[in-house]
């Protein structure tokens, strides 16, 4: 009965911190912001032998959400980097708009021509010191010398994710109970 007693507790404690870090959490879901730019294909001629991109000039295209402070037009910076094959650890940030950044964490090739290459990843957003999980889709188009770029936030509900644990746990204390009644 006691361990009872402890799990409903914890679980209660749990739930409340859950809920107060939730209201605080910087980025609103389903925020976006797109980019465009000047690139070039690396480690090869075109997009279907490129193993790399070198990005030259880029800006904000668009945003949403939690990135509306950043006006269109607004500078970004992106880290050349290799897709093929995609560096274990990632790339850190792969770009910085603002106060806002994006670190790299996995990627795969969508399609990849001569004329046309199109990648999607996922990673982690940044914004002074604060995080929100996030994916993209990557195109570069047919002249190789221009790309798009959209992201897209999702937060994870963590309310939602302690509440399934808490919900594990009451049934892990009922179990034990059970037995040894």
């Amino acid at each position: 009965m006691a361990l009872f007693r402890l799990s409903s507790a914890s679980i209660a404690v749990c739930l409340a911190f859950a809920s107060a870090g939730a209201s605080a959490d910087p980025f609103v879901a389903g925020s976006g912001i797109s980019f465009s730019g000047e690139i070039a294909p690396a480690g090869g001629t075109t997009w279907g032998t490129a193993t790399g991109i070198d990005f030259g000039a880029a800006f904000v295209a668009a945003t949403s959400g939690s990135f509306t402070t950043l006006a269109a037009g607004s500078p970004a910076t992106f880290t050349d980097f290799t897709f093929s094959p995609f560096p274990g650890a990632g790339i850190a940030p792969l770009w910085t708009a603002g106060i806002f950044s994006f670190n790299l964490a996995s990627l795969t090739i969508e399609s990849q021509a001569s004329d046309v290459l199109q990648l999607r990843g996922s990673g982690t957003f940044m914004n002074n010191g604060d995080t929100a999980l996030g994916s993209f889709l990557f195109t570069a188009n047919q002249g190789g010398t221009t790309f798009s770029f959209s992201s897209s936030n999702t937060v994870i509900p963590v309310p939602g994710t302690v509440a399934l644990l808490g919900l594990g746990l009451l049934g892990v204390a009922a179990l034990r109970r059970k037995q040894s009644a």
